[in-house]
């Protein structure tokens, strides 16, 4: 996983090099699938994994509509609010194939107050993208569905690679594996995906897509 991780970042996701690491981790997963000895990947393992990353307490749900409601299908632990892209970096490297984690509810509308805290979220899911239906993201104020939002979302990782870290109600946080040769092109459809960029500007959202990081932080009023 680290191999494929390394390839995409210096060679793009859609590299021939990085095809066959990638071919190659699922020959791996598809083995220790069918061996006898394997582990089986049950919820509790994932937990304790989640647990050796940010030490509880469990919490056996996550929230979304901003906390005010819950989803019992999936586990969550807080985090400092300002750190938390280094807990979804060791949660990344310990959650097994078939789960997901991100970033999850980090505004409290709910009974539930963390001010400072958001959750880290692991949840079953074949792709990054379920994250997002986990997390329930919805710009319902500017015409967008969960669905709408993962189809942008697949749509630019087929183009560039991306990375989901933050999912909730209103905000989309990822990083781009490989700049898109036309920046100032992107950065339209981006400000065309989420018009309160505008708010803060062409610069500091090119900024954001050729920064050495390229992490794009979206916000729906």
């Amino acid at each position: 996983q680290r191999l494929v991780t390394a390839r995409e970042l210096r060679l793009g996701a859609t590299h021939p090099e990085t095809g066959s690491a990638r071919q190659n981790l699922e020959s791996v997963q598809r083995q220790l699938a069918g061996a006898p000895t394997a582990l089986p990947v049950t919820r509790d393992v994932v937990e304790s994994a989640l647990l050796r990353v940010a030490p509880g307490p469990l919490r056996p749900y996550s929230t979304y509509d901003f906390g005010r409601a819950r989803d019992e299908s999936a586990s969550s632990v807080l985090v400092p609010d300002d750190d938390f892209y280094a807990y979804w970096q060791q949660a990344k490297k310990v959650v097994p194939a078939g789960w997901q984690a991100f970033i999850g509810t980090s505004r409290w509308l709910g009974h539930e107050k963390h001010d400072g805290k958001a959750e880290l979220v692991i949840c079953r899911g074949g792709s990054q993208f379920d994250c997002l239906r986990t997390a329930r993201i919805e710009p319902a104020n500017h015409g967008l569905s969960t669905e709408d939002v993962v189809r942008v979302m697949e749509d630019y990782h087929r183009r560039f690679g991306v990375r989901i870290v933050q999912a909730e109600t209103d905000t989309l946080g990822f990083l781009l594996l490989k700049q898109p040769a036309d920046v100032e092109a992107f950065v339209d459809e981006l400000i065309d995906f989420c018009m309160d960029l505008e708010d803060i500007g062409r610069d500091a959202v090119r900024e954001a897509v050729t920064s050495p990081s390229r992490y794009v932080s979206l916000w729906w009023d």
